[in-house]
């Protein structure tokens, strides 16, 4: 099989971000994305949550044309969206959790394009098996072949510290297949982010709704300055958090990932490795160390559920169990004494989406018994 592939030139970066270094995504490309690669195009929206203002870009909303993926999956899969049928491999192939957001959007694309959409992951847990439901059951709609592996073979295949980018070289796909990493970490991920945080920062300098939140700074030593920015990025292999911010900080907003899936030193490895194979540009987010450290990735808590019923019921908020929440429990942590970049900043929290797996998440936490089995919030579907 073959890497993902650039599937754009890159001629040196022109205009825009006139001094920043230099990156192999040419301005030219950023530009060239119009409104009709997006069924829906995401905005910003205003939150007051503990007190304090929060702005929200709202990337739940958004919808790449044709398939229909919302959230960070359709910045990362934007490049391979909106490039022609001939360009792409018959086969596109990954791996992953069963209920995977990615997942979904891989499938999605893969039908939008007509294309064999395989997928690999350990053996499925007997629940899901007898009763599919969630994401996995909306992939296999779309056509996705799913590979079950033992879980000795798939730590094997695509285990270790770091996890891998390559495809393993003993699977079993076709010579010319499309393989893309596990959430989505390649250099065509980059387009889709360069095109959000120009989205961010035009709103931010354009809007009329938000004219009173950039008044200059008032106080002593504010010499006129206006309101700094930092936009807040759940992570989970650091992509969306990487190059929003080779893109925001030549601008001087700042970026801050909260690490999700792992620890803050697996998430700046993640973040440099793909740095390295994207130009070695060298600009990273900040790194929010969480104050009580790590907890086990996806696994259903009482903390997780509190955070996330308080920012739906109080903070008209509706956010995903897994990366959103966490997120949100990290920096509620050190609410009272951010660290900077956040303190006294204007924080823009970056909606990634995933609600669509919304379902299989609070299922799990019936299971678990940490929710009542017919309980469901109101907009919110079983299956």
């Amino acid at each position: 099989a073959i890497a993902w592939p650039a599937l754009r030139s890159r001629p040196p970066p022109t205009r825009w971000h006139t001094a920043r270094a230099a990156s192999p995504l040419a301005q030219e490309s950023v530009d060239a994305v119009t409104g009709d690669e997006f069924a829906r195009r995401s905005s910003m929206t205003v939150h007051i949550v503990r007190n304090r203002r929060i702005l929200v870009k709202r990337d739940d909303l958004c919808r790449l044309a044709g398939c229909g993926v919302s959230g960070n999956k359709a910045r990362k899969l934007l490049t391979l969206n909106r490039a022609s049928s001939d360009a792409i491999p018959d086969t596109i192939a990954s791996h992953g959790g069963p209920q995977s957001n990615a997942m979904l959007a891989l499938a999605a694309v893969a039908n939008f394009k007509g294309k064999r959409f395989i997928y690999f992951t350990k053996s499925l847990p007997r629940w899901l098996r007898q009763n599919p439901s969630g994401n996995f059951l909306r992939a296999t709609a779309l056509g996705m072949e799913l590979r079950q592996l033992s879980p000795t073979k798939y730590q094997q295949l695509f285990g270790g510290a770091d996890g891998i980018a390559e495809q393993p070289q003993d699977l079993d796909l076709p010579e010319e297949a499309l393989w893309v990493p596990q959430g989505g970490a390649t250099i065509d991920a980059e387009l889709g982010c360069a095109v959000l945080a120009k989205e961010i920062h035009e709103e931010w300098r354009t809007s009329d709704a938000f004219a009173q939140f950039r008044e200059p700074l008032n106080g002593e030593n504010a010499d006129g300055r206006q309101q700094r920015l930092c936009v807040v990025v759940a992570a989970g292999t650091g992509t969306t958090a990487l190059f929003l911010a080779r893109w925001l900080t030549p601008l001087n907003i700042s970026v801050v990932a909260v690490p999700c899936l792992g620890s803050p030193a697996y998430l700046q490895r993640q973040m440099e490795k793909l740095d390295e194979q994207t130009g070695g540009v060298g600009i990273f987010p900040h790194v929010l160390e969480p104050p009580r450290g790590s907890r086990p990735f996806g696994k259903p808590r009482k903390g997780l559920l509190s955070v996330w019923n308080y920012l739906r019921d109080s903070a008209t908020l509706t956010v995903d169990l897994i990366y959103g929440a966490r997120a949100w429990e990290v920096l509620f942590d050190s609410w009272k004494d951010l660290p900077p970049p956040l303190s006294g900043a204007q924080i823009i929290y970056y909606h990634c989406g995933g609600l669509e797996g919304t379902s299989s998440q609070l299922a799990r936490y019936k299971r678990e018994g940490l929710l009542p089995s017919g309980w469901l919030p109101p907009g919110v579907t079983d299956g």
